[in-house]
């Protein structure tokens, strides 16, 4: 009997990675990061050069993703699943998507850059 979990496992695993990995992605031209936190989790820190949606505006920005490019999803941590949810949604819009496994707090253990970009205020023309 064949464990029906097997196939599920596989392509589970084939659309994590690590951030090493993502590194490597990143640095070879191959892969954007996709930060799909809140802004207010955004503006505290972040990784450099990352594409900022939340994960619940995702959907209205996809056109603001990039095709040609693994997209790299990341979250808060190993348990935050909006990396996931943003990974499915995208392989559902046509995109090669992965998730950063362990997000941004794993990120941040491996030792890599970080930056607090802080909150941008848009304000009116009008006066």
């Amino acid at each position: 009997m064949t464990d029906p979990y097997i196939a599920f496992l596989e392509a589970k695993l084939a659309t994590e990675i690590g951030p090493h990995e993502a590194q490597e992605e990143i640095k070879a031209g191959r892969a954007v990061l996709l930060d799909v936190r809140s802004a207010d989790s955004h503006a505290k820190t972040a990784i450099p050069g990352a594409i900022h949606i939340p994960r619940k505006e995702l959907a209205n920005h996809l056109h603001d993703l990039p095709k040609n490019q693994t997209v790299i999803a990341y979250c808060s941590d190993i348990g935050c699943q909006a990396s996931l949810k943003a990974t499915i949604e995208l392989r559902k819009h046509g995109f090669e998507a992965k998730h950063m496994i362990g997000g941004i707090k794993f990120w941040q253990e491996k030792g890599y850059e970080t930056i607090t970009p802080g909150v941008r205020v848009l304000t009116s023309a009008r006066k």
